[in-house]
């Protein structure tokens, strides 16, 4: 998941005068373009027509209710009218049989490659002994409060790590916290990252493999730490920011930075061993997808809105796609990122961005199954034959993943005040766990929702804003949840 991003940014366009002001006081011409015509202003009564003009601007911009939104132009991409494929009418949704997850990495599609319905036993319950109704039952069951200066509006992703009955916590202000899982003891607490003077770090990512962390917070440092005790067994300085979960194969780790580099380092040393350069951009949403291992490949995403396929070894890149539509080529206007992380699947790497495009693509030669014109910032996640991916309009969809048609699709709230744009929510990921799917909403609700229809079957507040998927390890959910001054590590079952 994912970062937090504006879905819709709008400008407003207003009349120029029609006629100009005529030569006053010596020749002198004044000019002033506004939505109004004005009369010949003099220098005793400049000072009050400023003064009115900012009134005039604050009040005519500011206000959602203000413009007619029909003559605004979107700033992010606009795709095509979808549709649904009646075709897949003959095709029904399957549910792949569960398995049970004992670990989380930092990514869920790395889950995903694994595991495409997590075990998860959502015991219902009748609402009443006269009503008949079956309720999904899910109660929070421990939660640990950690306290520390914030603003929420610095913050961006925070997902804890969970391995071998430990979960691994790094907070914005760049300290690490480890919890014993069986018996909900602090095992030991270190800062990790010098502490910044009356502001936190923007990112705090992590990511696991043999026994050591990595961690970065959106500066140019990762560090490498032992999972037993918290000391740090090697820190690399460089000369970029990275902003993506770092993720380890065993010999690895492979992180992207912000001006679209990716690094594999040492995961004993943190010695470069190389780096694969994108196309900068200067126009982008600050976080990137997170580095996809499959096999020999190492899928990386840019915010140019291209994927590279690369030699996890060697370096050498293999091919490469992007994920832009035609009327984004080569553009600095649009959002082009590829946020989502892509995921790979019997041989086929399935990636969408935000520049109008998601595909389907051979991973051994780049070849193009299929695209659709859809655009969107949310992890998806694939289950059986359908991909379930939520785009920048809120809606979800059912993607048949052999020809890339859509199944089904659904409005999600799209709004917390419908008149207000700047109250759209924000969906985080989609994962797949008991036969249902369970979508991450950034206000701190959680979906619980039917993939066969997309109905949604029950919203469970967490009350804390949320910015990762819903975890779910060994038949139970985890959400590190945030507010102004503390975070809260959440446990439903």
């Amino acid at each position: 998941m994912k970062n937090i991003t504006p879905k819709n940014i709008f400008f407003k366009f207003h009349n120029n005068p029609k006629d100009q002001l005529k030569n006053h006081n010596n020749n002198k011409n004044i000019k002033f373009i506004n939505c109004q015509k004005w009369s010949t202003i003099t220098k005793n009564n400049i000072f009050n027509y400023l003064s009115f003009l900012l009134l005039v601007f604050i009040f005519s911009c500011s206000s959602d209710k203000k413009y007619d939104k029909s003559k605004a132009i979107a700033v992010l991409n606009q795709t095509n009218q979808l549709v649904i494929d009646n075709n897949l009418d003959k095709i029904p949704i399957s549910i792949p049989a569960s398995r049970n997850n004992h670990s989380w990495l930092g990514s869920s599609s790395l889950v995903n490659q694994n595991i495409e319905n997590i075990t998860k036993n959502f015991n219902s319950k009748e609402t009443s002994w006269y009503i008949k109704n079956s309720d999904i039952n899910i109660k929070r069951t421990w939660y640990k409060n950690i306290f520390y200066i914030e603003d929420f509006a610095k913050s961006f992703v925070y997902s804890p790590i969970i391995i071998n009955d430990k979960i691994f916590v790094l907070d914005s202000s760049g300290e690490l916290t480890a919890f014993l899982l069986s018996t909900k003891k602090t095992i030991w607490h270190k800062r990790i990252f010098n502490k910044l003077w009356l502001k936190n770090y923007k990112v705090a990512h992590l990511g696991a493999c043999d026994n050591k962390l990595f961690a970065v917070v959106g500066v140019n440092q990762i560090k490498a730490i032992n999972q037993d005790d918290g000391k740090i067994l090697w820190e690399k300085d460089l000369s970029v920011i990275f902003n993506s979960t770092p993720i380890c194969d065993g010999e690895s780790v492979f992180i992207t930075s912000s001006d679209n580099k990716t690094y594999a380092l040492n995961a004993l040393d943190g010695e470069i061993k190389w780096i694969h350069y994108g196309i900068p951009k200067s126009l982008a949403i600050f976080g990137n997808a997170q580095v996809v291992i499959s096999e020999d490949l190492a899928i990386a995403s840019y915010s140019s809105g291209e994927i590279y396929a690369i030699n996890k070894k060697s370096g050498k890149e293999l091919w490469s796609s992007e994920l832009n539509s035609n009327q984004n080529y080569n553009s600095n206007f649009f959002l082009s990122d590829v946020d989502a992380t892509p995921l790979v699947k019997d041989g086929v790497v399935y990636a969408i961005g935000n520049g109008g495009l998601m595909k389907a693509i051979m991973a051994k030669n780049g070849d193009e199954k299929w695209n659709l014109p859809i655009t969107s910032v949310v992890d998806f996640w694939l289950a059986g034959d359908f991909l379930y991916v939520i785009n920048n309009d809120n809606q979800l969809f059912a993607v048949y993943k052999k020809t890339g048609t859509i199944k089904w699709q659904v409005q999600l709230e799209k709004f917390r005040n419908p008149k207000k744009i700047s109250s759209k929510h924000n969906y985080i990921a989609v994962v797949m766990a008991g036969n249902k799917l369970l979508v991450a909403r950034q206000d701190g609700e959680m979906l619980i929702i039917s993939p066969f229809d997309g109905k949604v079957e029950k919203n469970y507040s967490l009350n804390k804003r949320i910015l990762h998927a819903p975890i779910v390890i060994d038949n139970k959910i985890y959400f590190y949840g945030m507010s102004r001054f503390k975070t809260k590590l959440i446990e439903l079952e």
